[in-house]
């Protein structure tokens, strides 16, 4: 139990790391996602709009899974909640990388949305036992 507990907090700190990036200038975040290919933001002020407060959201999203992790005894729920969640989207994960035909890399969010969505139900019914 200490195992997946341990990496459900590595997972929801990897989610709070989105906030470094919620900050960067737009150019050095546009280098980071060249990395992974050639999709890049374009420098329009509704889509800094909308990448920034989905990093601000991902953040707030990783403060809630260390937070359903932490209080797993008394909301047992809320990891059922987060796990459905993880679970739900990874069909369409795999749907949207097929529809904007994406590299093949983008599928690694699928298969991190299954991972983390069992581990939060493996989590759930480790402590309700």
């Amino acid at each position: 139990m200490k195992t997946v507990r341990t990496l459900l907090y590595v997972f929801s700190a990897f989610f709070m790391l989105s906030a470094v990036f919620l900050f960067l200038p737009w150019d050095w975040l546009n280098a980071f996602m060249a990395l992974f290919g050639e999709y890049v933001f374009p420098h329009d002020s509704l889509v800094q709009y909308t990448v920034r407060m989905m990093l601000a959201l991902t953040f707030w999203f990783g403060v809630l899974m260390a937070a359903a992790v932490y209080r797993a005894e008394t909301d047992p729920l809320f990891l059922l909640i987060l796990g459905l969640t993880f679970l739900s989207l990874a069909p369409v994960t795999v749907g949207l990388v097929w529809v904007y035909q994406l590299p093949l890399l983008f599928y690694i969010d699928a298969v991190s949305s299954v991972v983390i969505g069992v581990l939060f139900l493996v989590y759930r019914s480790l402590k309700m036992s």
